[in-house]
This record gives C-alpha cells, sequence and structure tokens, in this order.
C-alpha cells in the first residue's frame, strides 16, 4: 500500500470534509438506482435515504455548492420514484413539498410531484404543479402535453362521476319504488 492510501485510510471522521460526504452519498444513490431498476423499490429506497443522510453529514455551510444541491434533488426525486412504485404516495407528497418548501424552482421535484398526485387520481393538483412547471419553465413542450394528457385524464373522471352519480339517482328512485309497492301491497291499498 502507498504512502498517500495510508494517509487516506487513516483519516479521522473529524476530518471528512464535504467532498467525502458527497462522495459517498454517490456511490449509494448510484447502487439505489441499479436495485430500481431491478424492481428493488424498497431496498433501494433505504439506499437513497442513507445516501441523503451521508450526503447532510457534517454540512454547515450557509450555502451549498451546485454539486450538493444537484445531488441533493437526484437523492429526493430517487426516493419519490421508490415511493410511488411502492404505492406510498402520501409520503411521496409530502418529500416532493418538504424539498419544494427550500428549493421552489426544482422542475424534476416537481414533475415527479406531479405524476404522483395523477397516481392518486387529484388531477387538480397536478395540473396546478404542471401549471408551475410551465411557469418556471415556458415553452417545454414535454410539459405542455402532460398538461394537456391530464386535462382529458380529468374530463374523463368528471364524465365518470357524472355516470355514477346518475346510476346512484337512478338506483335510488328505484328503490323507493319498490319499497313504496311493497308498503302499498302489505297493507292493500287501493288507487
Amino acid at each position: 500500500m502507498s504512502d498517500p492510501e495510508k494517509q487516506e485510510r487513516t483519516r479521522s471522521q473529524s476530518e471528512i470534509t464535504e467532498e467525502d460526504n458527497l462522495q459517498a452519498a454517490l456511490l449509494l444513490r448510484e447502487e439505489a438506482r441499479a436495485l430500481f431498476e431491478r424492481e428493488n423499490y424498497s431496498i433501494a429506497l433505504q439506499r437513497y435515504e442513507d445516501a441523503l443522510i451521508d450526503l447532510e453529514k457534517g454540512f454547515f455551510r450557509p450555502t451549498p455548492s451546485s454539486a450538493w444541491r444537484e445531488a441533493q434533488m437526484t437523492l429526493t426525486y430517487g426516493m419519490v420514484q421508490c415511493l410511488a412504485a411502492l404505492k406510498q404516495h402520501i409520503r411521496a407528497v409530502l418529500l416532493c413539498r418538504s424539498y419544494l418548501e427550500s428549493n421552489p424552482t426544482s422542475l424534476p421535484v416537481r414533475i415527479a410531484l406531479a405524476s404522483v398526485l395523477s397516481d392518486m387520481g387529484k388531477y387538480d393538483d397536478a395540473l396546478a404543479e404542471l401549471r408551475r412547471v410551465s411557469a418556471i419553465s415556458p415553452g417545454n413542450e414535454g410539459v405542455q402535453g402532460r398538461i394537456e394528457t391530464l386535462s382529458r385524464l380529468k374530463m374523463q373522471q368528471l364524465r365518470e362521476k357524472k355516470s355514477w352519480y346518475r346510476r346512484g339517482e337512478v338506483w335510488w328512485v328505484l328503490l323507493v319504488l319498490a319499497g313504496l309497492w311493497l308498503l302499498f301491497r302489505r297493507r292493500r291499498i287501493k288507487f
């Protein structure tokens, strides 16, 4: 083992820098991505969480570097994908909203939030998020396509609700008529 390698291995915990934490987080992120691709979502989620913890260990600067912000965003995005795949939508929404409080212009996390909301059937909220993305990044054709798709899904959902209401009204009327028929038949009331 060479001298520089020995020195690297013998550094104490207090000498670990932000850059070391960033590198450890990025390694865990790559492991988590591989696990996600193999559809091992719960372990991938755990790796993303570990990577985020490694990233934030010992972070004290008031303004983080762009590499640190990028890593934090990709880790959050990966966690949201895992949570959505595990059908833990509420937790995914909370994670997105928490991240967006400190980084309101993060497009990938906003798009992920819109995706989770649409998976939950909350098309109005998903459309609102996509409109915010469109305001931040005007002219984004992919976002415009998603807005159109969600608008169609929302209209379809409204039609289905109306259809169910109509069916419910018909059943209600039939139930009342059947009840009246039984009542009149039992009492032998003639018209």
